[in-house]
């Protein structure tokens, strides 16, 4: 579901893409992955290394 990383989020720094957001020096996120339904409808491993 493309329009995910397209939803905006606030922040402290203003509202950004959510996307965008897991991308930046705001979030610690190493990995995020969205279930519906038992289908992965969004994944993003911003931070996560091949070995892990």
């Amino acid at each position: 579901m493309t329009e995910i990383s397209g939803f905006e989020v606030e922040t402290p720094k203003g509202p950004m893409r959510y996307l965008d957001f897991l991308d930046s020096d705001q979030s610690t996120t190493m990995g995020m992955v969205i279930l519906h339904k038992g289908n992965i409808v969004f994944e993003h491993y911003p931070r996560q290394q091949a070995y892990e």
